[in-house]
């Protein structure tokens, strides 16, 4: 699964906090496509041991995101083909628009607090904040963390366990979108904002809807740059 921050969660264990340093340095890493991690190199790094550094690094290849590229134990970022990506993004936007559907349902209900949908909304603002200081790489951090949050608000631990091993498969995909389009930045932003306000409101049908629209968007933009698999 992709890292968390569901409030209230139990302490991270040493090897799930070198995950989720491990998988940020990933993600940020895209700029440079020829980036090759060692155990001992992130050991150093992130100032750990070398057992959960280990533990991290056989959960993220487990999940796709690293692949073994030298017989020193060196890992890349995985290949991902544009099919592929088209078809977790299908399956990611019927759950993410079930997430919405069920947050929203939720704030009708007068489930959600005041001060969980005011943490949605600053989630929101962070991603606009990133952008307009072109840290794209804090811009895909801060856009996990908002979809991450209404999966915590849609209260259905199966969807959100799905949904995080989707987006691990797509992380570095949903990272190029923001490197490559603009456009996309913006509108993203746009949708968001939607997201936010529908299910605040707790229009359940319109925040379904959004939220399917925005991952539709997101795959077809990827398919709009990427012809073949790209590192």
């Amino acid at each position: 699964m992709s890292p968390r921050s569901v409030t209230g969660q139990a302490v991270e264990s040493q090897a799930d906090v070198a995950y989720r340093a491990i998988y940020d340095l990933v993600l940020r890493s895209r700029a440079n496509a020829n980036a090759v991690w060692f155990e001992r190199q992130l050991s150093d790094q992130l100032g750990m041991g070398r057992t959960p550094v280990r533990e991290a690094l056989k959960r993220l290849q487990n999940e796709g995101l690293l692949v073994p590229v030298s017989a020193h134990g060196g890992l890349a970022a995985a290949t991902i083909s544009t099919a592929e990506v088209g078809n977790v993004y299908r399956v990611r936007a019927v759950l993410e628009a079930l997430a919405a559907e069920l947050a929203a349902t939720r704030s009708a209900a007068g489930e959600l607090s005041r001060a969980q949908l005011s943490e949605l909304r600053r989630r929101a603002e962070a991603i606009k904040e990133c952008a307009a200081n072109r840290d794209l790489a804090g811009v895909s951090e801060v856009n996990h963390q908002f979809h991450e949050y209404v999966n915590v608000l849609a209260a259905n631990p199966f969807l959100q366990d799905a949904l995080d091993r989707l987006w691990s498969r797509i992380a570095i995909s949903a990272m190029r979108n923001i490197i490559d389009d603009d456009a996309w930045v913006t509108e993203m932003h746009v949708h968001h904002d939607d997201l936010v306000r529908l299910i605040t409101e707790g229009d359940a049908i319109g925040a379904s809807a959004i939220a399917r629209r925005h991952t539709e968007r997101a795959r077809e933009i990827y398919a709009a740059h990427h012809g073949e698999a790209t590192r």
